[in-house]
């Protein structure tokens, strides 16, 4: 099977939607998470106290209860586990549909065309999410530096000063690698959804 520009970028929107879907929701409850928490008091020493002593210091801390917390966070991490999975999948059968209604005779190559609509689609969707997650995120992670520093003074900011460079390095390092990695098990499950694809798309006799 040729692979074709106007299939694959189809097969590859669709994927990297589903992989976002599950990920915005865990960036959902990440944000929510992390503003609770530089809203808390735990900056406040005098508050500290009377979190240690609460029944429920979580729920003293952030506003809700621990089960609460376990059960979004549980549902976030399905989710976003379905929607990885499923995002190679998908796209490597969407590539085979939409392909054989440009060919309707075509037929073999469908396991290699997957693959690479499988693979596009699980790194377009991690980049895509990685720099709305920054964009969102960023922020919050700036505001909870300086309320460091500010309880902590300049040996808190001289650390956060020679942490940045191997910090920065260790982001960048595991961003290369997830990338390798989404992409060989977007490739695995793309050739898995273009063997379903092809069963449901038989090409015309």
């Amino acid at each position: 099977m040729k692979v074709r520009l106007e299939p694959l970028a189809t097969a590859v929107a669709v994927g990297a939607f589903i992989w976002m879907v599950g990920s915005l929701a865990g960036l959902f409850l990440g944000y929510r998470s992390f503003q609770s928490m530089i809203n808390s008091p735990i900056f406040d020493p005098a508050a500290l106290e009377e979190i240690n002593n609460a029944a429920d210091p979580l729920a003293a801390m952030f506003g809700e209860d621990f089960q609460s917390m376990m059960m979004l966070s549980s549902v976030a991490n399905l989710l976003q586990c379905l929607s990885w999975l499923f995002s190679g999948i998908v796209a490597g059968a969407v590539y085979v549909v939409v392909h054989r209604r440009y060919d309707p005779l075509a037929v073999g190559g469908e396991v290699g065309a997957g693959a690479i609509a499988g693979g596009l689609a699980m790194v377009a969707g991690y980049l895509l999410t990685t720099i709305i997650s920054l964009v969102v995120i960023w922020p919050l992670v700036g505001d909870f530096m300086g309320q460091m520093v500010a309880v902590g003074g300049p040996e808190v900011a001289q650390m956060f000063d020679q942490m940045g460079g191997m910090m920065a390095g260790m982001v960048a390092v595991g961003a290369i690698c997830s990338l390798l990695f989404y992409g060989v098990m977007g490739a695995l499950t793309g050739a898995l959804g273009a063997f379903i694809g092809n069963n449901l798309a038989k090409p015309a006799t």
